[in-house]
């Protein structure tokens, strides 16, 4: 091979990383490829819940309360982060679900997504979803001691990095990376071009209660190997893997996917008779 090819291949490449770093956030945020919010807008049964960000605007999520929840019968609640280019809106189907096995339910939006101002990036992410919990557990309607975290994609991602910093009954994670510089290698990138970490792998590994995760055999997006890896460095987890791909997790198999969470949440003891 002659030097003149060695030196295209080399600047060739030398592009393409120089392009990957440029692109990392639109890549690992989706905020440009978000959809628009729903036309339908909010269902009659959640509310609005608002962070103040200062000059950036405000962050909105959306909370449905468990049947019957009240401060004097508190109900367990789950806090819930969708995927990158993902919105609240389209996640309505999570809160009823988990209303019928009587919980409530935050479902989390990001920065720079759907009505939310400001810009998304790990910080303000992590950032964000700990005053999520914050105000979720200071419901009277809420029994924070019985708060289970739960993301999909990035929001699994989101969802570890909050179990470091607020306690859980539980964690699910679904169809999510082991970090963004492992996930850079499927791009023949070097990790310590990420200006991202979210490093799920070592919140899986630091995490003292139980974990569901779960995964699609054919997720061209996050590879299973991903899943699988997690799995093994978590110390009390529940591994499933389901013959989907990576947004599909839920439509797969709509049955066996709420069967499995309803099993995880029944050993984790969240609704009380």
């Amino acid at each position: 091979m002659g030097f003149d090819v060695l030196l295209w291949m080399g600047a060739a490449y030398l592009a393409w990383l120089t392009l990957l770093y440029c692109l990392q956030d639109v890549m690992v945020f989706a905020t440009a490829l978000s959809p628009r919010p729903s036309n339908r807008g909010r269902p009659a049964e959640y509310e609005v819940v608002i962070l103040d960000v200062g000059d950036e605007g405000v962050v909105e999520a959306w909370f449905t309360s468990a049947e019957g929840a009240d401060a004097n019968s508190p109900s367990p609640a789950v806090i819930y982060f969708h995927g990158n280019a993902g919105l609240i809106d389209f996640q309505v189907d999570i809160g009823r679900a988990y209303r019928e096995m009587g919980w409530s339910v935050l479902l989390c939006e990001y920065r720079g997504h759907g009505r939310s101002g400001g810009v998304a990036s790990e910080e303000t992410l992590v950032e964000d979803a700990v005053r999520f919990y914050d105000v979720l557990v200071a419901r009277d309607d809420v029994d924070g001691d019985r708060i289970l975290i739960h993301g999909h994609s990035l929001g699994g991602a989101v969802a570890a990095q909050l179990s470091r910093q607020r306690r859980s009954v539980g964690l699910i994670v679904q169809a999510t990376f082991r970090s963004v510089s492992v996930l850079a290698r499927r791009f023949l990138a070097p990790g310590f071009l990420s200006k991202t970490r979210l490093d799920t792998e070592s919140a899986i590994a630091a995490y003292k209660g139980s974990i569901l995760l779960m995964h699609g055999r054919h997720d061209w997006v996050i590879p299973v190997s991903h899943g699988r890896r997690l799995a093994e460095m978590g110390r009390d987890v529940t591994y499933v893997e389901m013959g989907c791909g990576h947004n599909n997790l839920r439509k797969h198999d709509l049955v066996h996917y709420w069967q499995t969470i309803e099993e995880f949440l029944e050993r984790v003891g969240g609704v009380e008779d």
